[in-house]
């Protein structure tokens, strides 16, 4: 909400093609203050300030979090990189025309990542809580249900998509875009699965 606001904004002060950059970033610097100031007003006075560690136990906990977090620099940097590579090979070895058909039909097959993604947000927090408590068996229990529901609600659009490709480009993007058909079903192919594997991804996040 906040990055689509700012790209208004930025469009109606005459930015033009630079607003989407603009928001983007603009969208992350919000976040980050918005997020700072639930700390600093919230959790530093009620949670932080009253738990009590020594300065050796302070530099061991600093240590752990440094180890466990500067892989996932690496990590998010080889996910650009694959979410890019194909848009960029194409671009490289055909036409823009065809850049802009593959991209319509990706832009379409990302939505079956938003069941996933929605899930996620309750479901990680909730593992990792019970991972502490050593509780494998409810992690077990909670993993199959969210593994279900993403199934559930992505297959009847992962159908939709491989029958109906032409129809939903069309509705979505035009006629003009028709081509990106075939594209369309071995993206939402490979975005189902992937949908589903986001359950094991973080249980390789939840155990470090």
């Amino acid at each position: 909400f906040i990055q689509l606001s700012f790209l208004i904004f930025f469009i109606l002060l005459g930015l033009k093609i630079n607003s989407i950059i603009f928001s983007y970033f603009a969208g992350f610097l919000s976040l980050l203050i918005f997020s700072y100031y639930i700390y600093a007003a919230k959790l530093k006075e009620s949670v932080v300030e009253k738990i009590k560690i020594t300065k050796a136990e302070t530099i061991i906990t600093i240590k752990s979090f440094f180890s466990y977090s500067w892989p996932l620099i690496f990590t998010g940097v080889a996910v650009f990189s694959f979410t890019w590579i194909d848009t960029f090979m194409i671009g490289f070895f055909k036409t823009p025309t065809d850049v802009g058909f593959y991209n319509a039909a990706i832009s379409i097959a990302f939505l079956l990542q938003t069941t996933s993604y929605l899930f996620v947000q309750l479901f990680s927090p909730m593992i990792i809580k019970e991972y502490a408590r050593k509780e494998m068996g409810l992690i077990k229990e909670l993993s199959k249900q969210v593994g279900k529901w993403i199934f559930a609600i992505n297959l009847p659009f992962l159908i939709l998509m491989l029958c109906f490709p032409g129809a939903i480009i069309n509705l979505i993007f035009g006629a003009e875009y028709l081509p990106g058909a075939n594209a369309l079903r071995f993206l939402s192919i490979g975005l189902f699965f992937y949908s589903l594997a986001q359950v094991s991804q973080q249980h390789l996040t939840m155990a470090g």
